[in-house]
């Protein structure tokens, strides 16, 4: 019942005397500390904006976990930073300290807090991390005090050096933003999925389509000339992103399975190695998803917890002339 956390084999507890002395018995020193510490360390005494969160660098240079919203991990991977129990004795003998290369992130003191979602780009010298956030908080019943809420900032890695610089921001994005996804090279940048709306996000670049007729209002609040986008007939489909799933297919499609079975086809538009808007064609019906991962050039795992997993096979139709 009790909140508690633990850093580095220490916990940290309430001051709570039952509580410390269980730690006690199970071999574990113990930090008392007051109640507006443990808020701070446990997440502020309230639910966190989304569960931990773990992802890597499409590189495999390191990985990230984002911890109570308000700090974010980094592990490096690699040859360089792997170490082997004789370097830990020879630490040991010349009385250093733990250099694994892991650092973290103080994403509160960068003004970044409410975070829903975060994702390493792919194709950067360095390894580099979108985050998207909701610096107010806000809902449906208060769109009328203002509906572009989120934000998204971009971070580079310097792991030798256990840094972070800005790159690139976008702010006045809607405030049912739930998701980002990696877009490959050349294009690069992020496409976040909106409850209404879909965009292409890159440093001097963003592009949105609506998918409903409340996404036109999403993209007005955000100073975007957008339009509505879709399927030519939506007479029998309503697309909603609620608890919908993206995974890209190739540098330019992404597999987009809705809550209720629905599979559509997001094709960006692209004029040399610029995005330039979206194309949406619907698929297939299917299973409802909980998560979508590409496995190979031509399978696709589809994993549910509603009905059978499936393995998918999947190529791309030839446009004919």
């Amino acid at each position: 019942g009790a909140a508690q956390a633990s850093v580095e084999g220490v916990w940290i507890v309430p001051p709570d005397g039952a509580v410390a002395e269980r730690v006690r018995e199970a071999g574990a020193d113990v930090e008392p500390i007051d109640e507006t510490r443990a808020e701070l360390i446990v997440g502020r005494g309230e639910p966190a904006m989304c569960p931990p969160l773990l992802r890597a660098d499409p590189q495999n240079r390191c990985a990230a976990m984002l911890v109570h919203d308000l700090r974010l991990h980094i592990v490096p991977i690699g040859a360089q930073y792997q170490r082997t129990h004789m370097d830990d004795a020879a630490l040991a003998e010349d009385g250093g300290g733990d250099d694994d290369g892991n650092f973290e992130i103080d994403l509160e003191a960068m003004g970044i807090c409410n975070v829903k979602d975060f994702v390493f780009l792919d194709g950067g010298l360095e390894p580099t991390v979108c985050i998207l956030y909701e610096e107010a908080r806000t809902w449906t019943g208060r769109i009328v005090a203002g509906r572009a809420t989120c934000s998204v900032r971009t971070l580079s890695l310097s792991l030798p050096n256990k840094e972070h610089t800005d790159i690139w921001s976008h702010t006045d994005l809607p405030y049912n933003a739930v998701s980002l996804s990696a877009v490959a090279p050349p294009y690069r940048g992020a496409m976040m999925i909106a409850l209404n709306t879909i965009w292409y996000l890159n440093t001097s670049t963003r592009i949105a389509v609506a998918v409903n007729e409340f996404g036109l209002d999403d993209l007005q609040e955000s100073k975007i000339n957008g339009a509505l986008a879709g399927p030519h007939d939506l007479s029998d489909v309503a697309i909603t992103m609620q608890a919908c799933n993206v995974c890209f297919l190739d540098a330019t499609h992404a597999l987009l399975n809705l809550s209720r079975g629905q599979m559509f086809c997001i094709e960006l538009v692209t004029e040399v190695r610029n995005v330039v808007s979206f194309r949406i064609n619907r698929e297939a019906a299917g299973i409802l998803t909980s998560c979508t991962c590409k496995l190979s050039e031509q399978m696709l795992f589809l994993g549910s917890r509603l009905a059978d997993s499936q393995l998918v096979e999947f190529k791309r139709h030839e446009e004919k002339d």
